[in-house]
């Protein structure tokens, strides 16, 4: 049988993607006041799904053949720190109507 997402995975909207392949369950901010650095994982980590750069740019809403550039790490971040294309979208089509209702001013 194969290995299945952990349940937390299909009833919750997405995950806003970081600079890391975890993806992490719903209670990830609740930290264990045990965990120290250099402890193999932080246990926020324990039911984390593992995603590639192509998938974590796919949950951004990018095109599946975007140019990212440098090491796994670095794509990450780039995928983390960007704006979403289709939220990007959504603003410019805004300010866009909103000029023109208001006689570009």
């Amino acid at each position: 049988m194969p290995d299945r997402p952990p349940d937390w995975t299909t009833r919750r909207p997405a995950t806003t993607v970081l600079s890391t392949p975890r993806i992490s369950a719903p209670t990830a901010l609740d930290r264990d006041p045990d965990w120290r650095p250099g402890d193999k994982w932080p246990p926020q980590f324990k039911n984390a799904v593992r995603v590639s750069v192509e998938d974590a740019a796919a949950l951004q809403g990018f095109r599946s053949d975007y140019p990212w550039q440098g090491s796994r790490h670095r794509c990450f971040l780039q995928i983390g720190n960007a704006v979403c294309p289709p939220l990007a979208r959504l603003v410019i089509e805004a300010a866009a109507r909103s000029g023109e209702s208001d006689g570009g001013r």
